[in-house]
């Protein structure tokens, strides 16, 4: 399929959606048709629940987010492109927990990421991003873990000392449920396409540190 008849039909699903939205507020119209589904977008955190810390980060990708937004429409997509994801991660069970003096209030992390998080970079050529049919946009984004203002949410609640085999000691934080919020959008001219809020458990074994 050629560039001119892909951008076709994205331009044409788009198009579908605004009289969808058209018709629902003109009686005088034809019954309306929904328009045709053509991105689903999905987000995990990889390496829940367990997630290892080591100088102060996951190891590898213990932790990142993942999105995915796959092309199940019929035929390939392509336009140019817009790669961003935005996500925000907060700890709403805060007062359950013995928070630490100077970390009160909301606590919150802002989690970015753009092209330079693309999984498979070969559907990005010169600004115009190709979805073959079947086929997911993959961003990954590793984070510190950490709030806006650097506190990391592991300190936010207990801590309980532990120690491996080999005697190397470590220190393992309570269950937190974290909410992430966000959104992903991948093309132009299609709206971001928003995550349902997620809960996330997690449990921190971090060494290093003195609980």
């Amino acid at each position: 399929m050629g560039l001119d008849r892909t951008v076709q039909v994205l331009n044409a699903v788009i198009v579908g959606m605004m009289l969808f939205s058209i018709s629902s507020c003109e009686e005088s119209l034809p019954p309306r048709v929904d328009p045709p589904t053509v991105l689903l977008s999905s987000l995990e955190m990889i390496g829940t629940p367990l997630i290892v810390v080591r100088d102060s980060l996951p190891i590898g990708t213990q932790g990142a987010f993942e999105a995915h937004v796959l092309n199940v429409y019929d035929e390939v997509l392509q336009d140019s492109a817009r790669i961003r994801l935005t996500l925000e991660v907060t700890l709403p069970e805060l007062s359950k927990f013995k928070v630490f003096a100077g970390s009160q209030g909301e606590q919150k992390a802002t989690v970015r990421a753009g092209e330079e998080s693309l999984v498979n970079s070969n559907l990005l050529w010169r600004g115009y991003l190709t979805v073959g049919v079947d086929t997911a946009v993959i961003l990954r984004k590793l984070w510190n873990h950490r709030t806006d203002d650097g506190v990391p949410f592991w300190s936010l609640v207990n801590l309980h000392p532990g120690a491996t085999n080999s005697g190397e000691l470590f220190c393992q934080s309570d269950t937190l449920t974290l909410t992430v919020k966000g959104s992903v959008q991948v093309f132009n001219i299609v709206q971001p396409q928003v995550f349902p809020d997620m809960h996330i458990r997690i449990v921190y074994k971090v060494f290093g540190i003195s609980c």
